[in-house]
């Protein structure tokens, strides 16, 4: 028989300034342990952070308050089926699904029995603005130059732990923000190789070169040719 659990998850706050624990939402789930963000809790507040954004609808009418949304955290710790379960308008919804959806692929599957399982989550994300603007999109950073770097280290630190996927990921967030990173290019051409993706490894190294670097001529002419 399946252990019942009663899952507390914290409510994550998009202000000028992160708090947590703001709010909960208690909910029943059948599996032995629940899925949760790889990188701990900590990291996850630093992932919504930066990746979740204030609506301007929202911050011009003043509207705050609790998203709830549920979705499948299936066994490659991918996000499927998101919806929507009580929104608060003003786009917030919107935004609280682009967060989780960007979420998918690092989440730490839930476990039964000695197996990773699909499971169903529950989840909300809270919407507070203090002192906000009166127009404008608001997002805690919003500089590519600092996003680009943050995701590189995080991507640095997956491919040294040997986390090939989950380096790709980051890598291919830190070019979203700054597309001619050859850094990452390169980086993330090495990943793949190690992930045996020789072909999309040569395509980032031929870009790594045409934006200025040119260390990775060793690597295309033993690899590429």
């Amino acid at each position: 028989m399946k252990k019942t659990i009663l899952a507390l998850l914290i409510a994550i706050t998009s202000s000028n300034q992160l708090r947590s624990q703001t709010d909960t939402l208690f909910y029943l789930i059948s599996s032995d342990s629940l899925p949760s963000f790889l990188y701990g809790p900590e990291q996850y507040k630093r992932f919504v952070q930066i990746n979740l954004t204030y609506p301007t609808k929202a911050m011009r009418n003043n509207i705050q308050g609790t998203v709830y949304l549920s979705f499948v955290v299936d066994t490659l710790g991918k996000v499927n089926n998101i919806k929507i379960l009580k929104d608060i308008g003003g786009d917030c919804g919107i935004e609280a699904v682009k967060l989780i959806k960007q979420s998918s692929g690092i989440w730490k599957p839930g476990m039964d029995k000695g197996k990773k399982v699909n499971v169903l989550l529950n989840f909300p994300i809270k919407f507070k603005c203090e002192s906000c603007p009166a127009s404008g999109s608001y997002s805690p950073n919003t500089d590519p130059n600092y996003l680009s770097k943050y995701y590189y280290d995080r991507a640095d630190e997956e491919f040294l732990a040997d986390r090939y996927m989950t380096a790709i990921f980051y890598y291919t967030k830190s070019l979203e923000q700054k597309p001619n990173y050859k850094d990452a290019l390169s980086k993330r051409g090495l990943v793949k190789l190690k992930n045996n993706d020789k072909k999309g490894a040569c395509t980032d190294w031929n870009l790594a070169q045409k934006s200025g670097d040119d260390k990775v001529y060793e690597l295309i002419n033993k690899n590429c040719k």
